[in-house]
């Protein structure tokens, strides 16, 4: 892990009213999603998931990801992503590997509001990231809990379709092949996800 970076820049606070009453209602939402990799002292690696504590794809395992900041870089996005939603960790940054566009019905105000109509329309650009042994894991307020998975238990794991999408196109657990390594950077037609029906992805 590096000594040296920039110290992470906090960007300004919104009050989530405000935000998702005035702002997402008219313009795309940008947000920076990370992958968390950990190394085990054997060498092999599993990557850690959150559980959504509010809309959209409430319940489900998804990316460790935060609203971009303004004026700030996109690698300071995802440093500041995993240290808000994990409780004061600094990630490695190892890759960005995709960029994605993601539409839902709900959006984080929907229980306190209902079906307003407002929906949440995301653009995302996803990170792999590396996070160090014996880190503490500490969830924000945003997140119900977090899953490690394997390359074995990634495979039957119950976890949104995003969160699939993100994996697959990371090639994280390719076989025989180093994780680090850049691959194809991949962009993605929007993915729908209004309307559906987010029930059997959720891990009881």
């Amino acid at each position: 892990m590096a000594n040296s970076r920039p110290q992470i820049v906090v960007p300004p606070f919104i009050q989530k009213e405000i935000y998702f009453n005035h702002i997402v209602p008219n313009i795309p939402f940008v947000c920076i999603d990370t992958l968390p990799i950990q190394v085990g002292e054997d060498g092999n690696i599993r990557l850690l998931s959150l559980r959504r504590g509010d809309h959209p794809a409430k319940g489900t395992d998804y990316p460790v990801g935060k609203g971009l900041g303004r004026m700030t870089t996109l690698e300071n996005g995802a440093r500041w992503a995993v240290f808000k939603e994990l409780g004061g960790t600094d990630p490695e940054i190892v890759r960005p590997f995709g960029l994605y566009r993601a539409m839902y019905s709900e959006n984080q105000l929907t229980d306190k509001d209902g079906d307003n109509g407002k929906g949440l329309d995301n653009v995302n650009l996803a990170f792999l990231v590396e996070i160090p042994r014996g880190v503490r894991i500490e969830l924000d307020e945003d997140s119900q809990g977090f899953r490690w998975h394997t390359a074995e238990s990634i495979k039957t794991a119950r976890v949104s379709p995003y969160l699939r999408t993100l994996i697959d196109d990371s090639q994280v657990f390719l076989p025989n092949s180093d994780w680090r390594e850049p691959r194809e950077f991949v962009i993605r037609d929007p993915l729908d996800y209004r309307g559906f029906d987010f029930t059997p992805f959720i891990e009881e």
